[in-house]
C-alpha cells in the first residue's frame, strides 16, 4: 500500500491505471484521510449517507454519531462549532454521499473539512465505474491502449469484448459542449449500455450495445431533444456497427468522417451515417495535391470564388430536380428564361454547361473538391 503522501498526491491529479481504479477499498480511503491529517494536523472521519463510519483518524463517540446523523438530515451543507466541523459530501450531480467530520480547534477547520470533502469526491470520481469505463473507451478510441491489452482491460472494467456495438458523434457548439454532455448523460441514465465520452473538444461520443436498441432512432431522439429549445448541437454522425470492442476505433473514425463530410459538404444536414455518405466519402479522403490537380484540369479555383450565392442556390435546386428546367423554375418561383439566363451566366464563368449531364457532374464534383481543398487549407493555417 502506498504511503499517505502518495495517496494525497493521487487525490490531486495522479492518473490511475484501470486495475488501480477498480481496487478502491476502505483502506484506500483511510490512507487518503491519514495523508490529509499528516499535512493539516486535523483529525478527520468519513461517514456514509446513513452516518456509518467508513474511515477516519478518530472513532466518533455516541454524541458525535448523533450529531452526524442530525447533520445529514438537516438542510445545511456545512456546520461548525468550537470542537468540530461537519461538511456534506455531494457527488454525481449533487447527490448526498456522506459527511466529513473534522475534530480540532482552529479558524481554518471549515476550509480543511471542505477541502477533504472535495478530494473525497475526486476519489469517488476516479473510482466510479462509469468514469472508469468512459476513460477506457476514450483511450481506446484515441489509440492509447495496446492491441494486446484491449480485451483484458475491457473485461477489467466490466465490458464484454465480443459484443456488437454502435458509435455516434454529436457535435456541439463550443459554448454548449459541457451542457450537451451532461444533458445526454441525463437522458440515457436509464440505460445500462450507453456510455458518453468527450473525445475531442465539442464532440461528444456515444457508445452502446447494438443488440436490442434501435440506436440510430434513439440517438436522433436525443439530438432532437437537445435542440428543442435552442440549438446546442449541430450535427450527428454515425459509424457502422462493429462486432468486437477492438473494432470500436474504426467505427469512431467512420463517425468522424461522417461528421466531417456533413460539415464540409452538407452543412444544412443534421444527421448523417457513414454508409450513406455517397460521393462525399470519396472526396473527403482525397489528398490535397490531387484536389488541386483535379481543379486545374477543369477550371481555375478563382472561378468558383466568383460564383454568387444566388447562382449556387439555383444550381443546387437544378440538381435536386434532376436537371429539369421547368420543375426547377417552379420551385424557385422564377420564369424558365430567368433560370436559363442564370445557368448560361454560370457557363460563362466556369466554362461548364450544367444543362448537360456530363458538365453537371463535373461541376458538382469540382465544387465538392474545392470545398474540401479550402477546408484543408484552413486547418493548415
Amino acid at each position: 500500500m502506498q504511503n499517505a503522501i502518495e495517496w494525497y498526491r493521487l487525490l490531486t491529479g495522479v492518473q490511475l491505471t484501470v486495475k488501480e481504479k477498480i481496487l478502491i477499498s476502505k483502506e484506500v480511503l483511510a490512507e487518503a484521510i491519514r495523508g490529509i491529517k499528516k499535512i493539516t494536523s486535523f483529525d478527520l472521519c468519513v461517514s456514509d449517507e446513513t452516518g456509518a463510519t467508513i474511515a477516519g483518524t478518530f472513532t466518533p463517540d455516541v454524541a458525535c454519531l448523533n450529531d452526524i446523523v442530525s447533520f445529514l438530515a438537516s438542510g445545511q451543507d456545512v456546520l461548525e462549532d468550537e470542537e468540530r466541523c461537519f461538511v456534506k459530501i455531494k457527488y454525481n450531480g449533487g447527490h448526498l454521499t456522506g459527511v466529513v467530520t473534522l475534530e480540532g480547534r482552529g479558524d481554518d477547520k471549515a476550509k480543511v473539512a471542505s477541502l477533504a470533502a472535495l478530494q473525497i469526491c475526486q476519489l469517488y470520481e476516479a473510482y466510479d465505474r462509469g468514469t472508469v469505463v468512459s476513460d477506457y473507451i476514450n483511450n481506446l478510441l484515441l489509440g492509447k491502449i495496446l492491441p494486446t491489452n484491449i480485451d483484458s482491460d475491457a473485461r477489467a472494467v466490466g465490458l464484454e469484448p465480443n459484443l456488437r456495438r454502435d458509435v455516434c458523434i454529436i457535435v456541439a457548439g463550443d459554448d454548449y459542449a459541457s451542457e450537451v454532455k451532461d444533458a445526454i448523460k441525463g437522458m440515457v441514465e436509464r440505460y445500462d449500455d450507453f456510455y458518453v465520452v468527450s473525445v475531442e473538444h465539442g464532440r461528444i461520443v456515444i457508445v452502446t450495445s447494438a443488440i436490442e436498441n434501435d440506436f440510430e432512432k434513439e440517438a436522433r431522439e436525443i439530438f432532437n431533444e437537445l435542440n428543442k429549445d435552442k440549438q446546442m448541437a449541430y450535427h450527428i454522425g454515425f459509424g457502422r456497427p462493429v462486432d468486437t470492442i477492438g473494432e470500436l476505433p474504426e467505427a469512431y473514425r467512420e463517425a468522424v468522417t461522417a461528421v466531417e463530410v456533413c460539415e464540409t459538404f452538407y452543412p444544412d444536414r443534421q444527421v448523417i451515417s457513414y454508409d450513406r455518405l455517397g460521393l462525399g466519402r470519396l472526396i473527403i479522403n482525397c489528398p490535397n495535391d490531387l484536389c488541386e490537380m483535379f481543379l486545374k484540369e477543369h477550371f481555375d479555383k478563382s472561378a468558383i470564388e466568383k460564383i454568387d450565392e444566388e447562382t449556387f442556390n439555383t444550381v443546387n435546386v437544378f440538381f435536386e430536380n434532376s436537371l429539369n428546367i421547368s420543375e426547377t423554375a417552379r420551385k424557385l418561383f422564377i420564369h424558365r428564361n430567368t433560370l436559363i439566363y442564370r445557368l448560361n451566366k454560370l457557363q460563362k464563368m466556369v466554362g461548364l454547361d450544367v444543362k448537360k449531364l456530363d458538365d453537371a457532374i463535373t461541376f458538382k464534383v469540382s465544387v465538392m473538391v474545392y470545398k474540401k481543398y479550402m477546408e484543408e487549407k484552413k486547418k493548415s493555417v
